[in-house]
Formats: C-alpha cells, structure tokens, sequence
C-alpha cells in the first residue's frame, strides 16, 4: 500500500483488495477518514449485492465522507462530479440512470454505490477507464473504448476530486443551480 495526499485528502493506493467498500470499512473501525483505490478488487460489487467487474485499467474507490449529508445529496454531487470529470477528459454527452449509473452510449461507464455507517458515509464509485471492452461486459464501456486511448488514472481521480469538492461547496450554497444540471442529465 501506498498512501499519498491529493487535495488535502489522505489516498491509500493498493494493488488488490476484496472490495474497497471493506477497506474502508476498516478505516471508520479506526475513526479515520480518506480514499481507498485499487488497481483490482477480487469482489467489487454494485447495488444489491450485484457482480463489478473490477480488471486492472478501471478507477475503483471507496472515500470515506466524515459529514452528516443525505445519501441523497452525495449520490447527485457525485453523479455530477464524475460527469464533469469526464468532459474535463473529452467524454461527453454522458447521462444519469437512476438510481446510481453513469451512461454513454447506451452503456454504462461508471457506477456510484453509497453505505452509511454510523456518522460517516462510503461512496463507492468504479470508472472504467483503459479496462478492455470485452473484459468488462456488453453492456458497459469504457473511456479507451471511446477515445481510443489511455489515461492516466491518478491524473483522473486528482480531477475528480478536485470536482467533487468543488461541486460539493458550491451544492450547499445554491442547490437549486445544481438539482436543475442533474435533472437535465437524467436519462429520458
């Protein structure tokens, strides 16, 4: 493990790991807070318990948010926040489908998975990112099966959460601006 701070977060980098999710989960066992990335997870999963798969090339996080917030607020400034990230990489047209995936295409690109333990929240995400279309499914896509490259992934998570802390102040002091982008990127 590797651990490194970007944008005033603490990120633990691992190879391989069960889940993130569990991870972190361990994190709160010990009151810390931060974001746990894998190049893999052996046992990635979505909502209710479904199959991510989780091969090397994807972004795989779990950040552990020590804030008392609506799941349902983190769930929209994330969708935003990975949304913006990709346009920042040249990915656009990107959609929301209820409840919690990113899609382009007509396939899914990233997924957002949320757990409230006690006073804390995990926000898991997975990303593909240079994962090979075929490994990950036919009904999933990936940013190199778009551009036709690959990207470097820690350039992409220090986007993504400089996004993510950005969209997340500015949620809070005018979140009619914000409710009204998400709303316009819901799939019809």
């Amino acid at each position: 493990m590797v651990i490194k701070i970007i944008e005033g977060e603490k990120v633990y980098f691992y190879e391989k790991v069960t889940t993130t999710m569990e991870v972190a989960k361990q994190l709160i066992n010990n009151n810390e807070t931060g974001i746990i990335v894998a190049k893999t997870q052996i046992s990635g999963r979505g909502r209710y318990g479904r199959k991510w798969i989780s091969s090397e090339g994807g972004l795989y996080l779990s950040w552990v948010i020590d804030k008392k917030n609506k799941i349902l607020d983190i769930m929209r400034i994330s969708a935003l926040s990975i949304i913006k990230t990709l346009e920042n990489f040249g990915i656009k047209n990107c959609k929301i489908k209820l409840p919690n995936d990113i899609i382009i295409k007509d396939k899914k690109i990233s997924g957002i998975l949320l757990e409230k333990i006690g006073n804390k929240l995990i926000l898991g995400i997975g990303i593909n990112l240079n994962n090979e279309g075929e490994k990950i499914g036919e009904y999933a896509i990936s940013f190199k099966d778009i551009k036709k490259q690959e990207i470097k992934i820690e350039s992409f998570l220090v986007s993504f959460i400089k996004e993510f802390k950005s969209i997340f102040i500015h949620y809070y002091i005018n979140p009619s601006i914000y409710l009204k982008k998400w709303s316009e990127l819901l799939t019809k």
